[in-house]
């Protein structure tokens, strides 16, 4: 192959640092595409349990105004419909969520002589200014809630079990997109009537305080398929099956189908709900069987890994252009000689020969020169870009701990929510199983919470309920779990106790509330307790929620027996009254 200079050295010098280059660069984008789907994948996983962990929080305390309303109903004598009226009030003034409710009873259960009775509770037009409740007997207008189209009647009153319903737009309510919460209630074993709370699903979706980042997208669907929250409003209420055959989107069903059938996962989707690729983490919302779906874009989840290609690319151009003008001055000098030479051959075979002296210059040198300045270059980026990962992947990793924490902590109170502690009680119960130890359950409850908050407003109650997560902190075992069961609710877990070391426990925890008085505008108030115990033998059950219902009836009894007290329900002696 008869090549200058100048071309072997480009293809034998040249050529090769740049394909060692390429491949090195190849090889960390590589790595780093790698490192940002890996810790993308559990960090948007963590930010998805998150929020729906925080969704089903809200939906929660929604439905527990429900449930203690057709509990409270279904254990008293037939209510006045005054009464009824203002238990509807305190239920709607209890969430600033809440739109209005309904009490409606079984045709001819409440009055024999009339058919329905049906009082609706609602707020004001603007659906949330407390000053504007309103009241109407929705039967006394013509409407009537035993068709077969009204969902939170039917399906509570054959199935006795409470319901979510489908979302729908509220024409009378001004058009406000809704879901409502139907608890049914019975008398004498037979069913009586259905209660319901009514949510603007867009207060819910302020609640949630989702972001703000236009890459990040959060939407909501129904088990059915139904659009409850998303960044699109004309998608709100929509199935996207519907979606899907009114597109040519044929993919959208195998994506619908992922979601609405697995409790949680990750997947990328072509084009979802935009033009780009996206990447959807998806997780159930426990309370209403609804699925919240994370969208990412796949360009903000690369944005850095596209910002390296680039400063590569960069980088490999300067550096080509470097070495072929380096090479190109090089062989210059190195070939100049070479010629000088090649001419004084040809000179010394004629008579031209003359004594003109060669002069060689160090080429050599200034190539190993050269290369060695551009090889110190490369090192230092390679550094530079070494440590860059690496401060990256400590910011990711530092992120995706404080996301779990999030994830497995009560808000207010800073103790385990109840998802952690479930998860906890199971893994402790069975090493119990494996390796046989005393176990106890303590079901706490502040004692005239409704009050607390009616008398002094509910940022005091926020204050009670924070004072007592303290003081069981201080007061039990750094091996116990303490969490937040719900509202002033409490649940500690014992292990290696005994019933007795339990209610020694629960005594000191009882007796260091009421001590620990707060004050409230120079005014001291006393909080106070009432303590369910039930210890875990699995003689009697292996099931964690039969000890849980054991210590309720005990903390039943202490509320009955007049509150601030505790009790303690031997499995031994009661065991036969609990359903296992």
């Amino acid at each position: 192959m008869n090549l200058s200079i100048r071309k072997q050295m480009l293809l034998y010098i040249a050529a090769p640092i740049l394909l060692i280059y390429i491949f090195f660069a190849l090889y960390n984008l590589y790595h780093l595409k790698s490192v940002i789907t890996s810790n993308t994948k559990e960090r948007m996983s963590t930010l998805a349990l998150a929020y729906a962990n925080k969704f089903d929080g809200h939906l929660q305390e929604v439905a527990m105004v429900a449930n203690t309303t057709s509990k409270f109903i279904q254990n008293q004598p037939k209510l006045s419909k005054d009464e009824i009226l203002s238990i509807l009030r305190e239920n709607i003034l209890q969430e600033d969520l809440i739109y209005g409710g309904v009490i409606s009873f079984e045709p001819f259960s409440y009055d024999t002589g009339v058919r329905l009775y049906c009082p609706y509770v609602y707020r004001g037009k603007d659906g949330v200014n407390q000053d504007t409740l309103k009241s109407v007997d929705l039967a006394s207008t013509g409407f009537d809630y035993t068709l077969p189209r009204w969902e939170w009647w039917h399906t509570p009153r054959n199935t006795l079990k409470p319901i979510w319903t489908k979302p729908y737009f509220d024409d009378g309510a001004g058009d406000i997109f809704m879901a409502t919460y139907a608890s049914p209630f019975t008398k004498d074993g037979k069913f009586y009537g259905v209660t319901t709370i009514d949510i603007p699903l867009e207060h819910l979706e302020e609640k949630l305080n989702l972001g703000d980042n236009e890459n990040i997208r959060f939407s909501a669907l129904t088990k059915d398929g139904i659009f409850v929250f998303n960044n699109k409003k004309n998608l709100i209420n929509k199935s996207v099956y519907e979606i899907e055959a009114s597109t040519d989107k044929k993919y959208i069903k195998e994506y619908a189908d992922k979601i609405l059938y697995n409790t949680k996962g990750f997947f990328k989707a072509k084009t979802w709900n935009n033009q780009t690729n996206q990447w959807l983490f998806y997780t159930t919302i426990t309370s209403s069987e609804w699925s919240l779906i994370l969208e990412v874009d796949e360009d903000y989840i690369f944005s850095e890994l596209y910002r390296q290609i680039t400063l590569y690319s960069a980088f490999a151009i300067a550096l080509f252009l470097l070495l072929t003008i380096a090479i190109w001055y090089i062989a210059r000098y190195i070939s100049s000689p070479i010629v000088e030479l090649i001419d004084l051959s040809r000179r010394m075979t004629t008579t031209e020969l003359k004594s003109n002296a060669l002069k060689f210059h160090n080429e050599i040198s200034n190539l190993k020169d050269t290369f060695t300045i551009m090889k110190k270059s490369i090192e230092n980026k390679n550094n530079e870009l070494l440590k860059n990962k690496e401060d990256l992947e400590k910011q990711i990793d530092i992120r995706t701990r404080e996301l779990k924490l999030l994830a497995s902590t009560d808000e207010l109170t800073n103790l385990h929510n109840r998802r952690y502690f479930l998860d906890t009680a199971k893994g402790i119960l069975e090493l119990a199983k494996r390796e046989p130890t005393e176990l106890s359950i303590l079901m706490i409850d502040i004692d005239s919470f409704k009050n607390i908050n009616d008398t002094y407003g509910h940022d005091f109650g926020d204050k009670v309920i924070v004072h007592v997560s303290k003081i069981l902190q201080e007061l039990v075992r750094i091996t116990d779990c303490v969490c937040r069961w719900g509202g002033e609710e409490f649940v500690v877990l014992l292990p290696g106790t005994s019933s007795m070391r339990a209610i020694l426990t629960a005594e000191k925890i009882r007796s260091g509330i009421e001590e620990s008085a707060l004050k409230y505008n120079d005014k001291e108030v006393v909080v106070t307790v009432s303590i369910g115990i039930s210890d875990i033998n699995f003689k009697y059950s292996t099931k964690f929620e039969y000890f849980l219902h054991n210590a309720d009836l005990a903390l039943y009894e202490a509320k009955r027996d007049g509150r601030n007290k505790v009790v303690n329900r031997d499995l031994a002696t009661e065991n036969s009254l609990i359903p296992d």
